[in-house]
């Protein structure tokens, strides 16, 4: 397996990425990454009943569409997205046990904090969510991603999504706004945002020993950028 650290900021890139390194390589990879402001929304969502279209414009937020389902999430320097790319175990498409316990281990282990599962794909503590999760099978092989909320901007988040409290007939086309909440808030230690990324990094890498790093390549990185260009 591979470990990627990208060095892009850019939520396009970032998403590209995962998809390339699902079409492209038969290896499992864990990749770790920071977005600047974006708002990154499900792949059968209404983009228009996610999100601040003036916000969006006047702050000049990216808006990405990714392969998976789920909810639409905001994401900023104060959050950390990860992504695991294995193949599939057998498991059923909606089972995230694997990756979250990964996740909440960590924040167990690493940071010292209570936290549990909520419903089938979210971590809290609690009650209040600070790690989203979603997936999706591709040709044998399962992508898992998700967020860690460690300094990310509370405001933003709000002023960035919109809520409409008026409910649809079909309620899996609309983002669940469950109450949510930075680690830093529950961390007796002022942490960093790049610290619990190193400590994040440093435990992956001890959980997945064999694993190696692995630098893009120039071609890779190319590859990725033309995707880019081409779909998102």
């Amino acid at each position: 397996m591979y470990i990627i650290k990208s060095e892009s900021t850019n939520a396009y890139f970032n998403i590209a990425l995962e998809e390339y390194l699902i079409n492209n390589f038969d290896e499992e990879f864990f990749i770790t990454a920071v977005n600047e402001p974006s708002i990154i929304v499900g792949a059968h969502q209404y983009t228009y009943d996610e999100i601040n279209v003036l916000y969006v414009k006047q702050n000049n937020v990216k808006v990405v569409r990714r392969l998976s389902g789920g909810g639409t999430v905001f994401q900023d320097h104060g959050n950390i997205n990860f992504s695991h790319i294995y193949y599939d175990d057998g498991s059923a498409v909606n089972d995230f046990s694997k990756v979250c316990n990964i996740i909440l281990n960590f924040v167990r282990e690493k940071l010292e904090l209570e936290s549990e599962f909520a419903g089938r794909n979210d971590l809290v503590i609690d009650d209040k969510k600070f790690s989203g999760h979603a997936r999706l099978k591709i040709d044998g092989k399962i992508l898992h991603h998700g967020t860690l909320l460690v300094y990310s901007n509370m405001k933003s988040l709000v002023d960035a999504l919109k809520f409409n409290s008026e409910k649809y007939a079909d309620r899996a086309l609309r983002s669940n706004h469950e109450r949510v909440t930075n680690l830093a808030e529950h961390l007796e230690d002022m942490y960093s945002v790049e610290k619990v990324f190193e400590l994040f990094l440093n435990y992956i890498r001890s959980i997945y020993p064999e694993a190696v790093l692995y630098n893009l390549s120039k071609e890779d990185i190319d590859n990725v950028n033309k995707l880019v260009e081409e779909k998102y």
